[in-house]
C-alpha cells in the first residue's frame, strides 16, 4: 500500500464493533451487519460526506471524522440508542494523525486508525 501525496492531518476515528462477530452463525452475522448499517446511517446524516471517511472492517466499521472531533463524539453518542435496543456494539474513539493511502483497497493509514480498535480492548469487547 503507497500513500497519497496528501499529507496527515489529525481526525479523530470512531470505531463501531459487534461483539464477538466471528463466533456467531453467518445468518446472525448478517443481521447484525444490517442493524449496524441502519444505526450508522442514521449517525452519520449529520457528518457531511467531505469531513468523513468510512472503512467497513471485518467485524464493525470505522469512520475518520475530519475536523471535527465534537462530530466525532456526537456519532458515538447516536449510535448509544442501539446498544440499549441490544445490538451488541462496542464502541472507541482515537484522535490521531492519518493520511490517505492507495493501492489494492484505497484506505487509511497512520496512528488515528491504527489505535482505534485499541480502545476497544479498555472494556470487554
Amino acid at each position: 500500500m503507497k500513500t497519497t501525496n496528501a499529507a496527515a492531518t489529525l481526525a479523530s476515528v470512531v470505531f463501531l464493533k459487534i461483539q464477538e462477530y466471528a463466533r456467531r452463525p453467518v445468518q446472525e452475522q448478517a443481521r447484525l451487519r444490517a442493524q449496524l448499517e441502519a444505526v450508522l446511517a442514521v449517525t452519520l446524516a449529520d457528518l457531511p460526506p467531505e469531513n468523513r471517511i468510512v472503512l467497513d472492517t471485518a467485524d464493525g466499521t470505522a469512520v475518520a471524522v475530519l475536523a471535527d472531533p465534537g462530530g466525532a463524539l456526537r456519532l458515538a453518542e447516536r449510535a448509544l440508542p442501539a446498544m440499549a435496543a441490544g445490538l451488541p456494539l462496542c464502541i472507541g474513539i482515537n484522535h490521531g494523525t492519518v493520511q490517505m493511502a492507495s493501492g489494492s483497497g484505497n484506505g487509511v493509514i497512520g496512528d488515528g486508525i491504527a489505535v482505534a480498535p485499541s480502545s476497544l480492548r479498555l472494556r470487554a469487547c
